[in-house]
């Protein structure tokens, strides 16, 4: 009990600072902005000074910021007009009314011009390296690769098989040893994951690429085009992309779920072994031990923030997915509620804009070269097992790369025998026997 008390003793001698300290802070605030080395204009000292007001600076000098206070004065004033323009207003001003509303839709179709090229680029980087660059280790590493042809193989073959054998890194082209590739990269579980990042990329690519070709329609750009058609190409790559998200979040959700559980565990025992030798312990001495109990909620904080967000995220993403649905399959949706499903979505990404502007984690400014990772939790906190490790249960499909199952690499492993070692040896039992 004395550790407990010495830890209370010392946590209540810790005081926020005294009103005088703030009072002089305040008095000298235009002084200390006017001696800032780093700023000229006074304002943006302040600015800098004053962490709400940056974060209303940095939530209005963002292209995303900008798109979401017209996506809420679009719905909003529609919503308003759906619900009680007939009971509150004339005729005429809620026409007025709606011409803003379109008026605002216009201005966010101005904004999103290009977004396609950096989703474009995604879309690309995402495939050659993880969906394209499997597919090419596995013909490598799964025998279905032959990188050496001896010359008289070479020699054997058609003059454009051969042609296209040593331009190509000499690929074997039987069609059974591409679907076995393929079948692996089907059966992998993991690699869904990809292929539902890409699908997300792709939806968003195709949104803003038609979208674009809305606007164009829009301001007279382009004539004799559907704008319906186009809106509802635009909406069909909104839900591929929102419904691609939603399995991805669901994933993040069970995994993050069992993380939780996870650490839970290991904090309550913990706590277990505190209380059984408290008397034990002195907060000078055994500091160790509080800072782990801490260390640990905090990292539980964490994983509750991010399941809040997918939470959040997923339900805003099942809003988008209706009211684009329904105009993409035309199911008859009531504009009141299109509109308000839509102003709460607008209301939801807003606040998690908000929310990463404030706690300095958007930043889209920076140098790729100086981006950093995001962090990520220690080893000892994730679960030694994962719930799409299927090779636990079936033992049918493996992973790895060459087709061996665990057990036999834990076999060849007790022997002492590599992969590379044991073809050698069989290689040259055969020179012998030669």
């Amino acid at each position: 009990m004395k550790g407990v008390q010495d830890r209370r003793a010392l946590e209540l001698t810790v005081q926020p600072p005294g009103g005088e300290s703030d009072k002089d802070d305040e008095e000298d605030l235009v002084e200390s902005a006017l001696n800032s080395g780093y700023f000229v204009l006074v304002e943006h000292a302040l600015d800098a000074m004053d962490r709400k007001v940056g974060t209303i600076g940095g939530f209005l000098n963002t292209t995303e910021g900008r798109d979401k206070i017209f996506k809420i004065t679009q719905y909003g004033v529609r919503s308003f007009c759906y619900w009680f323009g007939s009971r509150m207003l004339e005729e005429e001003t809620e026409k007025r009314m709606l011409s803003l509303a379109s008026s605002c839709s216009l201005t966010r179709k101005f904004l999103k011009l290009g977004m396609q090229l950096a989703i474009g680029r995604l879309v690309i980087r995402v495939f050659s390296s993880d969906v394209w660059g499997r597919y090419r280790d596995l013909l490598e590493t799964g025998g279905y690769y032959n990188p050496r042809l001896s010359m008289v193989d070479l020699k054997k073959m058609h003059p454009l098989k051969r042609q296209m054998s040593m331009r190509r890194g000499v690929l074997d082209y039987n069609w059974r040893r591409h679907v076995k590739a393929l079948t692996t990269m089907v059966t992998e579980p993991k690699m869904w994951l990809k292929y539902l990042a890409v699908g997300r990329l792709s939806g968003l690519f195709a949104y803003f690429s038609f979208d674009n070709v809305i606007w164009a329609i829009k301001v007279k750009l382009l004539y004799n085009q559907d704008k319906r058609k186009w809106l509802r190409r635009a909406l069909l790559g909104h839900v591929i992309s929102c419904f691609c998200a939603m399995w991805l979040n669901i994933y993040q959700a069970v995994k993050n779920w069992r993380r939780l559980l996870h650490i839970r565990r290991q904090l309550e025992e913990h706590n277990k072994i505190l209380e059984e030798n408290i008397g034990d312990y002195d907060l000078g001495k055994d500091s160790q031990h509080w800072k782990k109990q801490e260390w640990l909620k905090h990292h539980l904080e964490s994983v509750h923030q991010k399941m809040h967000n997918l939470r959040v995220t997923s339900f805003k993403l099942l809003l988008d997915v209706i009211v684009s649905g329904d105009v993409v399959f035309q199911v008859g949706l009531n504009k009141k509620y299109s509109a308000l499903l839509s102003l709460t979505s607008a209301l939801m990404a807003t606040r998690q804009l908000w929310k990463r502007i404030e706690s300095g984690k958007y930043n889209p400014t920076k140098i790729a070269s100086n981006l950093k990772k995001s962090p990520r939790l220690p080893k000892d906190l994730e679960p030694s097992e994962t719930y799409w490790d299927f090779r636990r249960i079936s033992g049918n499909v493996s992973g790895s790369a060459n087709g061996r199952s665990a057990a036999q690499k834990k076999k060849q492993k007790k022997n002492g025998k590599s992969s590379s070692e044991s073809r050698r040896a069989s290689k040259n039992s055969r020179k012998k026997q030669g």
